[in-house]
């Protein structure tokens, strides 16, 4: 029984040891890493502009094929935009939707007056008809609030991480859970402060 105890100890103060790695490594990259960047992801995808367009904009449905999602409630209207709560596994978002100009183009904007948010942004999403269905581009041009938090998304997703799993699932949404993710081209800027 004391070995087991040592060897729960001894793991113990590995894990506060690599916590506390994390946290130094985190907090030191996210101290040089600009709050604000624009990232993007582009894919093509095999449907026309109008079905994409209209997955992407049902937002109540989004909870069946989202993998981050877990419940979305209409709110009222904010001086006639649509506003939205979206429940995921990061917490509680108000959503406003702006620019909705079927099929080309949706613009998903955090408001900036969320106290309980460490970041604020948007995702302007562009639908362009192709040859063989549509070319998806997702472009988040966000501020993130505190170094820990610059950081730790570096580390940990990337800023990369949530815009291609958007994509993903909107993929298996519309060709079927067994079809291959498409192939996503991305970029970045950082903006200097």
């Amino acid at each position: 029984m004391n070995r087991v105890l040592r060897l729960l100890a001894a793991l113990a103060a590995l894990a506060a040891a690599l916590a506390g790695v994390l946290l130094l490594v985190g907090g030191s990259l996210g101290a040089v890493t600009p709050s604000r960047h624009a990232t993007w992801v582009t894919a093509q995808l095999a449907h026309p502009p109008e079905r994409v367009w209209d997955a992407i904009a049902d937002l109540p449905a989004a909870v069946s094929w989202r993998s981050d999602l877990r419940g979305i409630v209409r709110l009222p209207e904010r001086e006639g935009v649509p506003v939205w709560r979206e429940q995921s596994r990061w917490g509680e978002l108000l959503v406003e939707v702006h620019d909705a100009e079927r099929p080309s183009r949706l613009r998903f904007v955090l408001p900036p007056d969320q106290s309980d948010v460490s970041f604020e942004g948007s995702w302007l999403i562009e639908i362009t008809p192709e040859a063989n269905g549509s070319r998806l581009r997702i472009t988040e041009d966000a501020r993130l609030h505190g170094t820990l938090l610059r950081g730790l998304r570096r580390l940990a997703v990337g800023y990369h991480g949530p815009l291609e799993t958007f994509v993903h699932d909107l993929a298996r949404h519309l060709d079927g859970p067994q079809a291959s993710p498409p192939a996503v081209q991305r970029g970045e800027v950082l903006h200097a402060e």
